[in-house]
């Protein structure tokens, strides 16, 4: 069986890993490539190590990784300065792998016109595999896939209510993080908070507030990409925004911005009010830079106790990835007390919990000053993590499916 995962991966990821190595770009695609998956970043490397041990031939790609990508176009006789270089180059590599499966946790890049044409090309496909854990506003990019992937309950319900076939796979902890990690080091942080902070509809409002309050009310770290989302808007944006909001509730107002071409995208889009497009400047004051791959495996494992709280669509759903890769480098993790999260960790015993932010500060006080108590629960949730959350065993999941589905 033949396994091609497209990925695409942050920016701000990509332009750390080339900042290492200023050499980097100019090497081989074989070289970057390797220096990529060898990053435990999302879910890289980890299609190549849990499905080759199960018989599969894997390729893993970073399709937005420019320098890699174009490497590999030069070295593959693909010349042209096409401006759609991702899709193109990405649809040739699928074509010469010839794979039996293809997945991707990018719908909005691999779209259902890209996977209707790279299967024209490629009749080897055999199964068109898509992963969704974040907010969207329609159903049909996804309609492309013969299968979709999500750790939210609420879009397993929404997907198979528009007649797709969709499954429940909660994200995990491999045991190669840990091997790409300094597990002698001493600096330790008190409480962290690593993560992104986005103020959009279904994204990271209720976040905000709870990172306002532990920061004003505990030593809080906070590391995330802020500038680029905070940067104040303009007056001209504002008064745009605050236009936009004004038409749209008018009769026939949402019909007068579709024939905008410039906001015609926004025309059937909640509009936010201007207070909830700007972060507060306190959390973009005390924030440290963000940290990806094995940096940010390395500060969860440097943090005594870190903090997670879930997007604003999971709901009443546990869900989310720092669920595991905090757990399982094993630091204490201190999360919301989701209805089902004792479907996943039994809480305050593998994890802590909270279920406002003034619980959220008594229980960082008390776990911080009480080493037996957190680093006991440290060692029970990485326990659990071991025992029943590893992609070792979402791959063995995954690949059951898989077949049942070819």
């Amino acid at each position: 069986m033949r396994l091609i995962r497209l990925s695409t991966a942050y920016p701000k990821f990509l332009e750390q890993l080339y900042a290492e190595d200023a050499l980097l770009r100019e090497r081989p695609f074989a070289e970057q490539h390797r220096a990529l998956l060898s990053q435990p970043y999302g879910w890289n490397n980890l299609w190549t190590l849990r499905f080759g041990a199960l018989g599969y031939d894997v390729l893993e790609l970073v399709c937005n990784a420019e320098p890699a990508q174009r490497r590999w176009a030069a070295e593959n006789g693909l010349t042209d300065d096409d401006p759609d270089w991702v899709r193109r180059i990405t649809a040739e590599q699928v074509r010469q792998f010839r794979p039996d499966v293809l997945v991707s946790n990018d719908y909005g890049t691999f779209t259902e016109g890209f996977l209707k044409s790279v299967r024209a090309e490629c009749p080897s496909i055999k199964l068109t595999v898509g992963w969704c854990g974040g907010p969207y506003t329609s159903v049909d990019p996804f309609r492309g896939y013969d299968l979709m992937l999500t750790n939210l309950k609420r879009h397993v319900a929404a997907f198979r209510e528009a007649g797709m076939r969709a499954e429940h796979m909660p994200h995990s902890f491999d045991p190669w993080w840990l091997e790409t990690i300094d597990q002698d080091r001493n600096d330790r942080l008190d409480f962290s908070f690593v993560g992104s902070v986005i103020k959009a509809p279904g994204f990271h409002n209720e976040r905000e507030r709870l990172l306002l309050h532990l920061l004003r009310e505990t030593d809080l770290t906070i590391f995330a990409d802020l500038p680029r989302l905070a940067r104040p808007l303009t007056r001209s944006k504002r008064a745009g925004y605050r236009l936009l909001r004004a038409v749209q509730k008018l009769p026939g107002g949402t019909a007068t911005i579709a024939r905008v071409p410039r906001v015609a995208h926004l025309a059937h889009e909640p509009i936010s009010r201007i207070e909830d497009l700007e972060l507060h400047p306190l959390l973009v004051r005390r924030a440290r830079p963000a940290v990806f791959g094995r940096s940010m495996h390395q500060t969860l494992y440097d943090s005594c106790l870190t903090l997670n709280t879930h997007i604003d669509i999971a709901l009443d759903n546990a869900s989310n990835m720092r669920l595991f890769e905090a757990t399982g480098v094993g630091t204490c993790l201190l999360t919301e007390r989701q209805p089902d999260l004792t479907e996943l960790f039994e809480p305050d015993v593998e994890v802590a919990t909270y279920s406002s932010p003034p619980e959220a500060v008594e229980k960082a006080r008390y776990l911080l000053d009480h080493d037996d108590v957190r680093r006991s629960i440290a060692d029970a949730g990485q326990a659990r993590v071991q025992r029943d959350h590893t992609f070792v065993q979402r791959a063995q999941w995954m690949d059951q499916l898989f077949r049942s589905l070819i």
